[in-house]
Parts: C-alpha cells; sequence; structure tokens
C-alpha cells in the first residue's frame, strides 16, 4: 500500500501572531508541492478558522498540526487540538452564524464545507479535537460524487473576477466633494475575492456623515450585504446617527448582521455611535478613541450611547474595521495625521491589517 508520510508542521497557537505563523507555515509547504492555487487557500483558510477558534475559545491555547500525506493522491491533514473549556453542544456550534460570544459564528460550518473529510471531538472542560482531510490533486471523492449523482452541490453564483483588493474610494469611485481630504481602502480575507467591510461617507446640507461597516464573516454573502447597506446608507442620510443605526438595525434583522461605527461632523463638534469591533480615532495634537458598545447591528442590538466631543480643523478622523489591528501607538496615529488621508490608510493597511480577516481603512480631515 502507497502510504506515505511526507512534511508534518506544528505550531502552538496563543495569539493571533502565532495564527498568522500557523497560515503561513502551510500555505508555503502547499505551494512549495505546486499544489493547486484554489485548493492550497482553501486549506489555509481552514488553518486560520481553526487556529483563529483556538485563540478566541480555548482559554489556555492549544496546536495546529499540518501533515502532508500520500495514500494513491497526496492529501492533507490538518488537526486542531486543544485542553479548554470544549463545546457543550456540537450541533448548534455547526449551524451558520451561531456564536457563543458574538462573533463570526461561522467558522466550523465553512471549515465543514471546504473539507473532503470532516471530524469534531468535545467534551465540555477538556477541550476540543477538529480533524480534516482535504485532496490535494484533481478528482477529490467529494467532488466525483457530486458529478456523478448531480446532488450537493451548491448552486453555481456570479463572483468577481479579480480579488477586492485596494478597493479605495480615493481613487475615483468617490468624487471628492468641496476639497475634502478623504480616503478609504480596503481588502479581504485571505482566500476571498471580495470584502464584507464597507464605508459611508455624505456630505450634508450643515455637516458630514461617514461609517465604517463590518459584515460577520466574509465572502460572497458578507460582501452583498456591505453592498446593501452602504446603498441604504445612500437612501436614509440624517445628522441623527443613533436614529439611522436603530433603522438599520430593524433592516438587518434575520441577517448575519454587522458591526457599524457612524458619525456626524459639523463645525467644531463631531457625535458618534458604534456597535461592534469597530473603532473612529480623532487624531490631533493628541489621540481620542472612540470604541464602539458591545453588540451586533441585525440580532443583539444595545441601548445606543451616542457622544459628542469637540473637534478642531485639520483633525484626522481614522476609522478601522477588526481586521486592522487595534494596537496602533498613539504616536503612530499622530505622526500619520500628518500625510494626505490616502497615504494614511494605504500605509495603515500595509502595516496593522490582518491577513485573516476583512480588513479597512477610512479618514477623513475635518474642514477648516
Amino acid at each position: 500500500m502507497d502510504h506515505d508520510h511526507l512534511q508534518t508542521h506544528r505550531t502552538y497557537i496563543q495569539s493571533e501572531a502565532d495564527v498568522h505563523c500557523a497560515v503561513m507555515q502551510v500555505y508555503a509547504m502547499l505551494v512549495s508541492i505546486n499544489a493547486l492555487p484554489t485548493v492550497a487557500t482553501e486549506v489555509a483558510t481552514v488553518t486560520s478558522e481553526l487556529a483563529m477558534n483556538i485563540v478566541k475559545y480555548a482559554g489556555c491555547g492549544g496546536a495546529i498540526v499540518v501533515t502532508l500525506e500520500k495514500h494513491g493522491r497526496r492529501y492533507i491533514d490538518i488537526v486542531a487540538e486543544d485542553k479548554g473549556h470544549g463545546i457543550a453542544n456540537i450541533a448548534q456550534a455547526m449551524v451558520d452564524h451561531f456564536s457563543t460570544k458574538g462573533t463570526l459564528g461561522v467558522g466550523l460550518p465553512g471549515v465543514k464545507r471546504m473539507a473532503d473529510e470532516f471530524e469534531i471531538k468535545s467534551e465540555p472542560g477538556r477541550g476540543t479535537k477538529v480533524s480534516v482531510k482535504k485532496w490535494l490533486d484533481h478528482g477529490s471523492d467529494r467532488d466525483q460524487a457530486r458529478v456523478s449523482s448531480g446532488v450537493g452541490a451548491a448552486p453555481m453564483q456570479a463572483v468577481p473576477t479579480k480579488p477586492d483588493v485596494g478597493r479605495n474610494l480615493a481613487s475615483g469611485t468617490q468624487p471628492s466633494v468641496g476639497g475634502i481630504d478623504y480616503a478609504m481602502v480596503s481588502r479581504p480575507c485571505f482566500g476571498e475575492v471580495v470584502s464584507g467591510d464597507g464605508a459611508i461617507f455624505h456630505p450634508l446640507s450643515d455637516g458630514i456623515l461617514i461609517g465604517i461597516i463590518d459584515i460577520l464573516g466574509h465572502g460572497q454573502e458578507a460582501h452583498e450585504l456591505a453592498r446593501f447597506s452602504e446603498k441604504w446608507f445612500d437612501q436614509h442620510q440624517s445628522s441623527d446617527v443613533a436614529s439611522l443605526m436603530q433603522a438599520l438595525h430593524l433592516e438587518l434583522k434575520s441577517s448575519r448582521g454587522s458591526a457599524i461605527t457612524l458619525a456626524y461632523v459639523s463645525g467644531n463638534e463631531i457625535t458618534v455611535t458604534g456597535v461592534g469591533n469597530t473603532i473612529l480615532y480623532c487624531v490631533g495634537e493628541q489621540v481620542t478613541c472612540f470604541v464602539a458598545q458591545p453588540g451586533i447591528v441585525g440580532s443583539n442590538f444595545p441601548r445606543l450611547r451616542p457622544v459628542t466631543a469637540s473637534v478642531q480643523p485639520g483633525n484626522m478622523l481614522i476609522l478601522t474595521t477588526d481586521g486592522i489591528s487595534e494596537h496602533i501607538d498613539s504616536s503612530q496615529l499622530i505622526s500619520r495625521s500628518r500625510m494626505s488621508s490616502r497615504q494614511l490608510v494605504n500605509g495603515l493597511l500595509n502595516d496593522y491589517g490582518k491577513m485573516y480577516d476583512d480588513a479597512t481603512c477610512m479618514a477623513m480631515r475635518c474642514p477648516p
């Protein structure tokens, strides 16, 4: 029997940096053996999802072991194991969009869909072990069964032919209004071709409405919901950011939900409200950080507490989704605020963007 153990990589997972390391190792492994690009992307995405689950839920770290094998055809085994809290209800955890922490809730079902073989074992208080097998060459058993039976394949969907990388409203899709220095840049999660983030920029009669959108999860469905949300704001413009947020919450009910920060700037005053994991920084001689309230727009919606503060002409307003690290030193923001908005957002995305999540940064300089 032809059964060869070819390569193994073990990564101990304690932090987001370890997730990045695990993904880079497995992707490099697959590139080195000339695996199909689509398969390499899926395997790297599976590794990212499983490793992030350890960071988010285990409470004590764990390990990702990736093994390249050959048994007739080449395949890869991915095992994610921890000795943490465990999963009380595995069936519930395998339902799309379920999450015990109000986060993505799409990881395990998505991993199962990408796998050729999938197994999960977990006991409360004793940890969790997820095992995935993925064939690396053409003609996996799962694909052959779908072709021969015509049953079980997902319906075809039109997707963009180019990645939604560097989507930048400052480059021409959002015209300059009144000479305002404004820019937005976005890139999708590793393995995806479109982003589930969005941005809002609407000059009104007596001020400017700005905001940032982060749909939970990523991929085509999140992308479509982000574009829907942007169009909704095109049709519903107001200086009352709390009422806007509440109205969109009702519109997004039964969807996967979103994190959003909205702000209205008028004269020397800004009013900010946010729900989820988006952030607004006001940068001048010092940095003021407006962190959104816990919750989900469209699901677990809090009682809003808008904040009003003073701004000065020339202050830079920077909004980020959680695909941009929140650990940016204030001195970095202050020094970069002297750049143009386009230079600033491109630099923050390059230096602080996370590979395993949709990442978006927008910036606007307060007008005189």
